[in-house]
């Protein structure tokens, strides 16, 4: 089913500022005008970070809780970076863990700003990986709409800026990128994320233990695919945050409840 966002009337019962429903159909206006909704696809991935050495629990609990299965894994120059798959509709989930423990970038400075998350600096969700027609058409567009997008010198993860992937510079809002690509997001070897490695012998038993520990509770018959995504914003940057998401992507605003 597909929405007319400029007819949709928004859901819920929360009611938001006449800036905010006047810029919302001002970015549904310019990303048709601009071609962006045409060249714009389906997500094709879901981007996380966690802490160095943290990745295998993590894999447990996605193993365990959802259908993502482990698929590929590579080495760049700073992180790990683990793919994992489900239905080939789903996106992609790429994990990536740093390298050092001590590794620090622009994640890791945001992540220190607050108590709760600067006990774990350097994990955080990150964003979304978008297909799209033409990744250098839809970067100069989105640059032309005053989005911010990261170069080489901007960042140290050369997933940001060496893979086939373009990536937005971290949000004011929410600290989270979005990223864009036309390429396959299966085909590894075009989207050059690293040199590949192969999970050892006793890490593949513990993650298949998992598995097994899930079909015989019949949980894989039960939990489908990613339903939905939730980020944290201040209270005041509630419709910044949401404005700026309907910039970048193809989707709507759907509503909000109080």
């Amino acid at each position: 089913m597909s929405i007319n966002t400029l007819e949709y009337q928004p859901g819920g019962d929360k009611k938001n500022s006449e800036f905010f429903e006047d810029y919302r159909m001002k970015i549904f206006e310019r990303r048709i005008s601009s071609g962006i909704e045409d060249l714009l696809g389906t997500m094709r991935g879901i981007v996380l970070q966690v802490e160095t050495g943290e990745v295998l629990p993590y894999l447990h609990e996605l193993y365990l809780m959802g259908p993502y299965r482990f698929s590929a894994a590579f080495r760049n120059n700073t992180h790990n970076v683990y793919i994992l798959t489900s239905h080939p509709d789903y996106p992609r989930m790429f994990i990536l863990e740093p390298l050092d423990k001590d590794y620090s970038d622009e994640i890791t400075m945001f992540n220190r700003l607050y108590p709760l998350s600067s006990k774990k600096p350097n994990a955080r969700y990150i964003g979304e990986i978008f297909s799209t027609k033409d990744v250098n058409e839809t970067r100069s567009t989105l640059e032309s709409h005053s989005v911010r997008f990261n170069y080489h010198h901007e960042t140290k993860n050369p997933f940001f800026t060496d893979a086939h992937f373009v990536f937005t510079f971290p949000s004011d809002f929410t600290c989270n990128r979005v990223g864009y690509t036309q390429e396959d997001i299966d085909d590894y070897d075009v989207l050059q994320l690293g040199k590949p490695f192969e999970l050892a012998p006793e890490v593949m038993e513990s993650l298949n233990q998992v598995l097994a520990f899930g079909e015989a509770h019949q949980l894989n018959k039960l939990v489908l695919g990613v339903d939905h995504l939730a980020t944290r914003i201040l209270a005041g940057e509630r419709e910044d945050a949401i404005l700026e998401f309907l910039t970048m992507s193809n989707h709507y605003f759907w509503g909000a409840y109080n």
